[in-house]
């Protein structure tokens, strides 16, 4: 009876034991499930937040770009406007110009010739340095004679419309220190 009793309560504590087992598994099960669920939940959160952020920074920068886009607009207003009374002042100062060609008198002169003393004598030759030769020593040389030539050409014709006209002041100090 003895064997029988500690059998049946050693039956009796192992089927306790088994039960005890189930339900610490179902336990675990469920506490496994939960962790999941703080975790999906925490994650959940922390997306919301960073939506929540994104969006929160979404909506600083479409004010911002609102606040953008109407600065270039008004400057772009400005610059039509000004565009318009510019053309506007141009216009009427063409017109105005006009309006002054109109009444003003073209006073003409004759044309003065010039009295050439003795034609032919005198060849003045102005000739620019061509780019390609600008730097050349030897063509600056030349030049230069060149240049002598032509002025001793000049100093004579002045010298004999003083002769022609001795009283005249411009041609009195028309090289002098020329020689």
């Amino acid at each position: 009876m003895n064997d029988g009793n500690t059998e049946s309560k050693f039956s009796e504590m192992h089927d306790a034991y088994i039960v005890e087992q189930a339900h610490s598994l179902e336990l675990e099960a469920e506490l496994s499930k939960l962790k999941h669920k703080i975790q999906k939940d925490d994650h959940k959160h922390k997306i919301d937040r960073k939506s929540h952020r994104s969006s929160r920074t979404k909506c600083t920068f479409r004010a911002e770009n609102e606040k953008v886009k109407q600065h270039y607009k008004e400057l772009y207003d400005s610059i039509k406007i000004t565009h318009a009374k510019t053309i506007e002042k141009t216009t009427s100062l063409l017109t105005k110009n006009e309006k002054l060609k109109g009444k003003m008198q073209c006073v003409t002169m004759d044309a003065v010739k010039p009295k050439v003393l003795a034609p032919g004598i005198y060849a003045i030759d102005v000739i620019l340095i061509p780019p390609r030769n600008r730097n050349n020593r030897e063509v600056h040389l030349d030049y230069l004679k060149h240049l002598k030539e032509c002025v001793e050409t000049l100093c004579e014709i002045v010298k004999e419309a003083r002769i022609e006209k001795p009283l005249d002041n411009a041609l009195g100090n028309t090289c002098c220190g020329i020689s």
